[in-house]
């Protein structure tokens, strides 16, 4: 050591003095004093729960730090040389001893050195910094921390639990542990395979979350989307422009006022720039957009080339609205018109227009003309699927006039006024599948007429307002062989009609029968017995009891759901009962 090393005096020479050496690898301290033999003495915890495992300074000089009463002295901070034992070795340990002299402090901590002196402890802590044990910090955080003085680096940090702070004593400038990148694998992934990735997120809240994901994704998400609804409020139309910018692969598109009782919607050149901004559009629906007149649909309906299906909801333009399209449209399929209210007074002159040789479903709900409409479903030569609810008129003439080599399998007939001379005339209809009859003046006459001839009927409803009764349904069940489904909703059938379909129709595997008190116990057993194929039934507000529903027990052997409700003389005990035995069969039983 130096000639400063003189000038030290005994009581410092005893403060530092420790018997023996605990260590078995040597520390920067242990250096400074090796000359004298003094050794810091560490407490046994540290030796067993801190220090073991650890062989040489060498291996780990980067993660010592020391505390002295649980702060980080100055002198620290300072480089400690493991060749170079200068003259300033010593310098640094006399600033060490006013140092401690100066702190009057109790507390606890593994080291304690006693002063004789001053009869005070202090405690120098010797721990090794695992970093395992450190939380993470923020950037943001650590340059806070971040300290240089002197060339020299320290860096704080708090361990876990908040139980204390640690310095870092290092040479040279500040090193920061560099940060692990997270790699993205979809980065690499080319924007084809993305893009089929979106097209299997079916709802719009999944692709809206997609969408924020990144900008990559948000330009994805805008270039795959393809269906879009819009709140049709006047106060969109200053977003058009935008929207349409980034949308644009549209394909289907509904714009729909949700303020039932405000005016103020979109308006004609609002429906005129938005489909100038989407020529590929297919598919668009209308509803309460009362702003939208008929000179505005007759504009905005030229720029819909490739329109495939429409739907007009309440909106206030007449029916010349509606023909003006349809004469614009030559691809359209699919025509839905609900609450119509406005007709011109030319509507004898429509005619069925290009529309009417693409034309394969037209519905119509709420409208109350049917000589609007009557060349369009007579002139649809393609015409499949027709449905008439809630509709004024008188609709036989409409029916007669449909031609005998018509495309029709499916028509429904819900609140019209058809009578039987109207229903008689879907006799023609040969490949009739589906029929749906829910009139006042429908009777029997009528239902047997298409039961002998639309041999291929496959499913029946009969609504409440009908007259039809056990006739109809023989004949149903007598020529109908292939009739898989059967709702009867109101209808008087007995057991002679349901014992006719059960026998002969053993390809039925639904069966609805609902508000009949004729369907009593004796009829549900004639179809546990009879029924073979039959996989759901549904019985409501019948006078059945628990012995025609145990009758379910054993027969029907592919049924998988049976629910009844409302059955007043129905018990609670009678679905347990039925569970035990039938496992694997879904009961849903509710008593009044």
């Amino acid at each position: 050591m130096g000639d400063d090393e003189e000038e030290l005096t005994e009581e410092v020479a005893e403060l530092f003095r420790i018997e023996t050496n605990l260590f078995e690898y040597e520390t920067p301290l242990c250096k400074e004093f090796k000359e004298f033999n003094y050794l810091l003495k560490i407490d046994e915890d540290v030796l067993t729960s801190e220090l073991s495992g650890f062989k040489t300074y060498e291996e780990f000089k980067n993660t010592w730090y020391y505390e002295w009463n649980d702060q980080i002295p100055w002198v620290f901070d300072k480089l400690w040389d493991d060749s170079v034992l200068g003259s300033n070795s010593v310098m640094r340990k006399r600033k060490t001893m006013i140092m401690l002299r100066k702190r009057k402090r109790m507390s606890n901590g593994p080291i304690i050195a006693h002063n004789p002196l001053g009869h005070a402890q202090f405690f120098i802590t010797l721990h090794i910094r695992h970093p395992q044990n450190v939380l993470p910090i923020t950037p943001q955080k650590r340059r806070e921390k971040m300290k240089l003085r002197d060339g020299k680096s320290r860096r704080e940090m708090k361990l876990r639990n908040g139980k204390r702070f640690c310095t870092t004593v290092s040479t040279g400038r500040a090193t920061i542990p560099p940060k692990i990148p997270k790699i993205d694998y979809t980065n690499s992934l080319p924007d084809e395979c993305l893009t089929l990735i979106f097209n299997f997120l079916t709802t719009t809240h999944d692709r809206n979350n997609s969408s924020r994901v990144c900008h990559r994704w948000l330009q994805i998400d805008a270039q795959t989307r393809t269906h879009l609804t819009l709140n049709a409020r006047e106060r969109l139309q200053r977003f058009i422009p935008q929207i349409f910018i980034r949308f644009d692969s549209l394909t289907r598109l509904v714009l729909h006022n949700h303020d039932y009782n405000s005016y103020y919607s979109i308006n004609d050149k609002d429906m005129i720039l938005i489909t100038s901004m989407c020529p590929n559009l297919t598919r668009l629906k209308i509803i309460e957009c009362r702003r939208i007149t008929d000179s505005g649909m007759a504009v905005f309906s030229k720029n819909c080339k490739k329109l495939k299906e429409f739907s007009y909801d309440h909106c206030w333009c007449s029916d010349s609205g509606i023909f003006e399209l349809l004469d614009n449209s030559s691809q359209l399929e699919v025509l839905s018109v609900t609450r119509l209210f406005i007709y011109s007074d030319d509507s004898a002159s429509f005619c069925a227009g290009l529309a009417a040789k693409t034309l394969k479903v037209i519905k119509l709900r709420h409208v109350h003309s049917e000589r609007v409409f009557q060349p369009l479903i007579i002139g649809a030569k393609n015409l499949k699927r027709l449905k008439l609810v809630d509709c004024d008129g008188n609709w036989d003439r409409t029916l007669e006039m449909i031609p005998d080599d018509n495309c029709l399998v499916e028509v429904h007939l819900e609140g019209v006024n058809v009578s039987d001379v109207g229903l008689s005339s879907l006799a023609k209809c040969r490949d009739l599948l589906v029929l749906r009859i829910d009139n006042y003046r429908c009777t029997d006459v009528g239902l047997i007429s298409v039961a002998e001839n639309c041999r291929a009927l496959k499913k029946l409803y009969v609504g409440r307002r009908s007259e039809i009764g056990d006739s109809g349904l023989i004949a149903v069940g007598r020529h109908s062989v292939n009739l898989q489904e059967l709702i009867l909703n109101g209808v008087e059938a007995t057991c002679v009609s349901l014992e006719v379909i059960a026998t002969n129709c053993q390809n039925l595997v639904r069966l609805e029968l609902c508000q009949s008190d004729t369907i009593t116990d004796v009829e549900v057993m004639f179809i546990a017995e009879k029924c073979v194929a039959l996989k759901i039934l549904c019985i409501e507000e019948c006078g059945v009891s628990n012995n025609g529903i145990e009758a379910f027990a054993l027969g029907c052997p592919n049924l998988a759901e049976i629910r009844v409700t409302k059955c007043k003389k129905l018990t609670r005990e009678v679905k347990d009962w039925l569970i035990a035995r039938r496992g694997s069969l879904v009961v849903e039983i509710e008593c009044t």
